[in-house]
């Protein structure tokens, strides 16, 4: 076949319509194409989706939670305060800890507080050498406890009580000499004496409450029941 011919055939192959009945073919068959791709993709629409989880609720408990992270900040804190020694930024940490263990104690039972932070204090301050300043500053406190326990001894309205806490306060005081004397710092001849003068007061306290106790009209009146109840049982 030419070219010619090939193009007469075309022509006429243009002037060709279509009929009805075959125009209503093709306008079905395409309207049931469009309606399957459309509920094709109404069924995908319909999936389930996967959503990540929500971590909306830690907003609604962020107040609660900064708070219990700073409590816990806090008592951390402390705590490793109480391992701190001088020089250490969390030793004023101990210092106020002490202090205020010593303000919360019972008046009676205020002396052997202070007394065993005191030994306690000697014990930090023992363990340091390069730091003149914070050894002198950590004397004059201990000099400044020990001048004011003796007082507070005497404050106790009961000399029973007393001369319990006094003996309490004698038993702690007796390793302070012995830490003065190991310390690796020999620059504390003062604190040396404070305590020196500090265990004779303690001593004379003790030794003048039992004398007053025993006495004591009470106190002689109970020695002869129990002398009379000896001598009853015994007869």
């Amino acid at each position: 076949m030419t070219e010619k011919e090939l193009l007469e055939q075309l022509n006429e192959l243009k002037s060709i319509k279509p009929n009805e009945d075959w125009a209503s073919w093709l306008l079905s068959n395409i309207l049931s194409q469009s309606s399957f791709v459309i509920a094709s993709e109404a069924k995908q629409s319909q999936k389930p989706k996967i959503h990540l989880v929500s971590f909306s609720f830690l907003h609604q408990y962020q107040k609660a939670l900064v708070s219990v992270a700073l409590v816990v900040l806090f008592v951390s804190t402390f705590a490793f305060a109480q391992t701190a020694l001088p020089g250490n930024p969390l030793y004023p940490i101990k210092t106020l800890t002490q202090n205020a263990r010593i303000a919360l104690a019972p008046k009676d039972y205020k002396p052997v507080i202070r007394m065993q932070i005191a030994k306690n204090r000697l014990e930090d301050m023992a363990k340091i050498t390069d730091q003149e300043q914070v050894i002198a500053l950590m004397s004059q406190n201990i000099q400044k406890d020990l001048q004011t326990i003796p007082q507070e001894l005497k404050n106790i309205s009961k000399k029973q009580v007393a001369l319990q806490m006094s003996k309490q306060v004698q038993n702690e005081a007796k390793d302070l000499k012995n830490l003065s004397n190991n310390s690796l710092n020999k620059n504390i001849n003062n604190l040396n004496q404070n305590i020196d003068e500090f265990q004779d007061k303690v001593f004379a306290f003790i030794f003048s409450t039992e004398e007053e106790i025993n006495q004591c009209p009470t106190s002689l009146q109970d020695k002869l029941v129990n002398l009379q109840k000896y001598l009853t049982d015994n007869v």
